[in-house]
């Protein structure tokens, strides 16, 4: 999991490298500070061990992951598609997943009767309910609604707080979920690595603002 939470901020860095392919500038001295600083929490956050780290199937897919939300945040930029009513964008992109992912979930169950014993099951759904119409659907749309207003280095960093979110969350929110699942799921404890590593990011997401660092070309408005 902490492999896999480093990995997938990859995205942070790759984004203004991209920019300044894109527009042949390199980024102000901000935006590569704050990329060092992404790196650096959430190596923190996840406590990578650098001495164990290899390049599995895992860690190959996660890169891959990584990059396509790369891709989605920099196309959420492009002034074409400022335009786009929000609500039925989200709606197409949902109903895209959603195809693929039942799809995949029907052919690779052991057996429907595993599907079945999902749907049936009250806590599975409460949780897929919540994750649904909370962490999912609202959060997009939000994303596809505000992000075109700010430039794509600033978006990529400032979804590195997911991290920090998730990290303060698991502090109190797996004894409440335990209490009524009876699932066995400890809240974490507060660590140094927690607050250095929030700090780094948020730390970032300052840098990233000043008007030093925001001499991209503007998105589109």
């Amino acid at each position: 999991a902490a492999v896999a939470a480093f990995l997938t901020q990859l995205y942070a860095v790759l984004i203004p490298l991209w920019v300044a392919a894109r527009t042949r500038r390199p980024p102000r001295w901000p935006v590569w500070a704050a990329c060092a600083l992404v790196v650096a929490g959430v190596g923190l956050l996840g406590r990578v061990d650098v001495r164990a780290f290899r390049l599995g199937r895992g860690e190959l897919e996660t890169i891959l992951g990584s990059l396509f939300f790369m891709v989605q945040i920099l196309w959420l930029e492009r002034r074409e598609f400022a335009a786009n009513r929000v609500l039925p964008t989200t709606m197409t992109m949902f109903l895209a997943v959603g195809a693929a992912f039942g799809l995949a979930a029907w052919a690779l169950a052991p057996e429907p009767a595993a599907l079945v014993r999902l749907v049936v099951s009250p806590v599975w759904l409460l949780l897929t309910l919540v994750l649904t119409l909370a962490c999912t659907l609202f959060c997009f749309v939000v994303m596809n609604a505000c992000q075109p207003r700010i430039t794509a280095t600033e978006a990529g960093l400032i979804y590195t707080l997911e991290p920090v979110s998730a990290s303060t969350l698991a502090l109190f929110l797996p004894a409440a979920i335990s209490a009524w699942s009876g699932i066995a799921y400890a809240n974490e404890r507060v660590t140094w690595h927690l607050v250095a590593g929030g700090l780094l990011l948020t730390g970032a997401n300052v840098l990233v603002q000043l008007p030093a660092a925001r001499a991209e070309p503007s998105p589109a408005r």
